[in-house]
């Protein structure tokens, strides 16, 4: 885009009137190709942690700040991001909201292990970010390493073997 173009973007966006009468219309089409249309307060964690939209996650987070992962989208969205500092407002939100979650966290490095990254896997286990939030790092259980062997990631595999003690370094 142009400088001039984005500038007229912005000028458009922000008055106020254009853009509810942009939203109005796109709306109304929503409505009348589906029968219904859904507002970002409106959207559920489960669906969006099912369909992947990581981004539209840590948005809803961002600004909705009575959202919290169920076990079954803590699960989902375990399998799904790939990226440390996503996780890690995650991680920071589980311990903060512990009370509205319990089960979440128990079973949060079994669930990342379904994921496939090393990355993710290794800073559970070893950061002491992690120890401060929950008050202790997470072991490695039969169920990691199962969901390891699932996720066909050798590398996390023998990384979970290695913090187990199955193989020596």
């Amino acid at each position: 885009m142009t400088e001039s173009n984005t500038n007229i973007f912005f000028s458009l966006i922000k008055n106020q009137v254009v853009r509810l009468s942009i939203f109005s219309f796109i709306n109304g089409i929503n409505i009348a190709k589906s029968g219904y249309s859904l507002s970002f307060k409106n959207l559920k964690i489960d669906w969006i942690c099912q369909s992947g939209n990581l981004q539209l996650l840590t948005d809803k987070f961002k600004y909705d700040s009575n959202s919290y992962l169920s076990p079954a989208s803590l699960c989902s969205f375990s399998q799904k991001n790939k990226d440390l500092e996503r996780f890690k407002l995650f991680a920071y939100k589980l311990a903060v909201d512990e009370f509205k979650a319990p089960f979440n966290v128990i079973h949060l490095l079994d669930y990342c292990c379904l994921g496939s990254s090393v990355e993710i896997v290794s800073y559970l286990i070893e950061s002491e970010e992690v120890k401060n939030w929950f008050g202790k790092n997470y072991e490695v259980t039969d169920i990691s390493i199962l969901n390891a062997k699932t996720s066909n990631n050798n590398q996390l595999l023998q990384y979970l073997q290695t913090k187990r003690g199955i193989i020596r370094q």
